[in-house]
């Protein structure tokens, strides 16, 4: 299961246990975390065409890239790091959709890609509290969501 699974409308207390975890205090760390799913959630639906999406989901969407995650500190203060994070993010979201219908191994590798958003995790660990907690916080993202091939 993605982290980015259930973004818009459902709570998932798993995935917002972790995020609180490496975010602690850092209300504008969780913003942007949060604000990022939404909009990658949106996106994905949209591309993939498996959940409607919604005029104002849309919009919602537009306003948190062009506005909200552009002006928000955390990012800000972060944005060398985490706008490389971004382009690595789509660039393999790219790959992953390309290669989702190819061969078994063009499937695997795709499987793969597509968590890709995941990494941001133990980067804002790394930020936020350390070496030691990037490890951390890479090794339960490995179990947390982890997902069978095809999923």
């Amino acid at each position: 299961m993605s982290a980015i699974q259930g973004y818009t409308l459902e709570i998932n207390s798993e995935r917002d246990e972790f995020i609180t975890r490496i975010c602690g205090n850092n209300a504008y760390a969780k913003e942007y975390i949060y604000d990022l799913l939404y909009v990658l959630g949106i996106w994905d639906n949209l591309y993939d065409q498996d959940y409607p999406v919604e005029l104002e989901q849309i919009l919602k969407a537009f306003e948190l890239i062009y506005i909200k995650i552009p002006t928000n500190p955390f990012f800000n203060k972060h944005r060398d790091v985490l706008l490389t994070h971004h382009i690595a993010t789509y660039n393999t979201w790219l790959a992953a959709n390309e290669n989702e219908y190819g061969t078994e191994t063009d499937k695997m590798y795709a499987h793969v890609w597509k968590e890709q958003i995941n990494e941001i995790l133990p980067t804002i660990a790394l930020i936020l509290n350390g070496y030691e907690s990037m490890i951390d916080v890479s090794n339960e993202l490995r179990t947390l969501f982890k997902s069978n091939l095809g999923e």
